[in-house]
């Protein structure tokens, strides 16, 4: 990957890097600031977690009034939210 067989206009020698090795090195630097932004995220999300959802009252009669509608004489029990 490094080649130190060049020389600038001064005689000296200097190290020139592939096309294959530059962009390995930026992947790696890419995927490894992504990770840490990952962890950020994820103890932020730790430290501050999100409140219980609390159910609009209007959301209520709504699912009422469309199972009222949709099946006369039922009754809804119970409103279970599920997360997909």
């Amino acid at each position: 990957m490094w080649d130190f067989r060049k020389n600038n206009r001064n005689g000296k020698q200097y190290a020139i890097m592939s096309l294959v090795g530059i962009c390995g090195i930026a992947f790696c630097m890419v995927l490894s600031l992504l990770t840490l932004l990952a962890g950020m995220i994820f103890l932020l999300g730790k430290l501050f977690p999100d409140p219980e959802a609390k159910v609009d009252p209007a959301v209520i009669v709504g699912i009422h009034n469309a199972v009222s509608m949709t099946l006369p004489g039922a009754k809804v029990v119970k409103i279970v939210e599920t997360k997909r």
